[in-house]
């Protein structure tokens, strides 16, 4: 769990701390002596204070830092390993650590516009991204994205002018019912499809194969995109993208 650049743990011993800060998901350290300690907790790490008049159960603690009025108890649940503690000496070996997401609530709406659009991901994986925005984990964009009333999987590359006029050019295909869209971030996806669109016609008047020609050729959709016909060969992936896909018809 412990990763140390140059500075052995024994070194911390005695020292004042400085500041707590945050770097990303990360939480920051700073001793006396150009120290850093620096935890990320991933999904099941804690931090647990407690007064210097209880004894913490060190056995299942990762680590325990002592201070004068009390204990804090780094623990970690289940089996797997996944938290991290790193001891560095000097603010540029605290900066290799730095993914370089954009804090959200210094920036204004166009940075945020901006590095939200900039990489083809789902609302979900763009936020959560360490290297596009910084302190996001899997919680907080569910919750921000619940009280936005905006699905997870909705892509953050087409605007609303673009899912316009798709619905409008999906309007003239004879025989098409309903369309949906999302991102290739849902489980079982081709692994070189960008886009995944599902769509239901009214009754069997093409075959499938027929219809995906007719899809794919019909408008220009995003690179990458790749057809499915809802109750054709594909069901358990149509009814995927249906569930959290953005529908456009």
């Amino acid at each position: 769990m412990l990763n140390a650049l140059a500075p052995q743990l024994v070194s911390v011993g005695g020292r004042r701390v400085a500041a707590i800060g945050r770097m990303g998901k990360r939480i920051v350290i700073a001793l006396e002596g150009d120290l850093f300690l620096v935890l990320h907790l991933m999904r099941a790490g804690r931090l647990r204070w407690f007064d210097s008049n209880k004894k913490p159960a060190k056995k299942s603690a990762l680590a325990v830092f002592e201070f004068a009025t009390g204990h804090l108890v780094f623990t970690e649940a289940g089996t797997k390993r996944r938290a991290a503690l790193h001891l560095l000496r000097g603010e540029a070996a605290l900066q290799t650590l730095d993914p370089g997401g954009l804090e959200v609530l210094e920036s204004d709406l166009a940075t945020f516009a901006a590095r939200l659009t900039s990489e083809r991901l789902t609302l979900k994986r763009a936020l959560t991204a360490p290297a596009l925005f910084g302190g996001i984990g899997g919680a907080y964009s569910d919750e921000s994205l619940f009280r936005a009333q905006l699905a997870q999987l909705t892509p953050c590359t087409l605007s609303e002018d673009d899912l316009a006029i798709l619905r409008d050019k999906l309007g003239a295909l004879n025989g098409l019912k309903r369309v949906w869209i999302c991102q290739k971030e849902v489980e079982h996806l081709v692994e070189n499809a960008v886009y995944v669109v599902v769509f239901e016609v009214a009754g069997w008047r093409k075959k499938e194969q027929v219809w995906f020609t007719t899809m794919s050729e019909a408008l220009a959709w995003p690179a990458d995109t790749f057809f499915v016909m809802k109750g054709g060969a594909a069901k358990k992936l149509a009814n995927k993208v249906i569930k959290v896909g953005t529908q456009l018809r």
